[in-house]
């Protein structure tokens, strides 16, 4: 472990106490938090199987920066265009999920449609909607 290495961790400690510390005024805490990404950064490049935390998925979240976006190294695929099946299959979906998501808004009227709750029973209520329409289609 290098001399970089382990001010970087020191470092971090003391902004992670710092954000802990619910006597700090929020401003303070923020800037904790705003510490901690780049440090979190700096340590990454030099060590890159340390395991960064995501501060949004925290109890912390609501001192992050507006502009924070976790660093992600999935490589999702994209398309130009759609084919004949996959464009219908496609409109079929989006149907399907609009369905769903008015039936379960009717049924819980008070939930926040941008929840996590809310978009994991549009998502299953789908997944039904999809197995009956191919049980009916065919």
């Amino acid at each position: 472990m290098t001399e970089e290495t382990i001010l970087i961790k020191k470092k971090l400690k003391e902004e992670w106490a710092n954000l802990k510390n619910e006597s700090n005024p929020p401003i303070a805490r923020r800037k904790s938090a705003t510490n901690i990404i780049e440090l979190q950064h700096k340590i990454e490049d030099i060590d890159p199987k340390f395991d960064c935390i995501d501060l949004s998925m925290t109890i912390f979240a609501e001192f992050l920066p507006a502009t924070y976006k976790k660093n992600t190294k999935v490589k999702w695929g994209t398309i130009d265009k759609f084919r004949g099946l996959e464009g219908k299959t496609l409109e079929q979906l989006q149907r399907l999920e609009a369905i769903a998501v008015q039936e379960i808004h009717k049924k819980l009227p008070t939930e926040d449609t941008d929840s996590q709750k809310f978009g994991m029973i549009v998502s299953a209520y789908t997944e039904k909607l999809v197995a009956l329409y191919i049980h009916f289609d065919n």
